[in-house]
């Protein structure tokens, strides 16, 4: 599902005391060569004439009040490589949380995101949730999600549980 993209530190960003948190994220990047992957020589004979150039534009409103967080994000991504014909991603979700104790929690989310350019797709996630603290370090969640794609009649269901703990850093310093 679609991350948190958003900076919490962006200077877009407006804040206020009634719980409320909203911003826009942007970026432009005219060229980038890939450091985390080989080129591909299908797609560009010469490493030299590899340019990745992409650009973004998002939004991200979070409110809260009470026992009930609700949190929603847009993005839009343009790649227009040289090489090969342009990508477009746009996605988006919005979550609704309700605390019922300090310990319990539930969710509900719906999500998607459309693809377009050589590999096109159109993909949407509807997730319900319920989540126990098992203590300031532990949290054990359990979902169930669907997840429906371009493909006719393809609709994958899924029944998660999932984990979540802190792992303190090891200090080697003496004293």
């Amino acid at each position: 599902m679609a991350a948190n993209w958003a900076n919490a530190g962006d200077p877009g960003r407006k804040r206020s005391n009634a719980g409320k948190d909203m911003g826009p994220t942007t970026m432009r990047k005219r060229d980038c060569t890939p450091h985390t992957r080989k080129p591909s020589v299908a797609l560009c004979p010469s490493v030299a004439e590899l340019r990745l150039p992409s650009s973004s534009l998002g939004t991200d409103v979070q409110f809260a009040r009470g026992h009930w967080n609700v949190e929603a994000e847009w993005n839009w991504w343009l790649m227009p490589y040289h090489e090969i014909p342009p990508t477009r991603r746009e996605g988006a979700y919005v979550e609704a949380k309700r605390v019922l104790s300090p310990r319990w929690f539930v969710a509900v989310r719906d999500g998607y995101l459309i693809t377009s350019g050589i590999q096109r797709n159109h993909e949407e996630v509807y997730e319900i949730a319920a989540g126990y603290r098992a203590s300031r370090y532990e949290l054990i969640k359990w979902g169930y999600e669907i997840q429906g794609n371009s493909t006719p009649g393809q609709i994958n269901n899924f029944l998660m549980v999932q984990f979540v703990t802190t792992v303190h850093p090891i200090s080697l310093a003496w004293h």
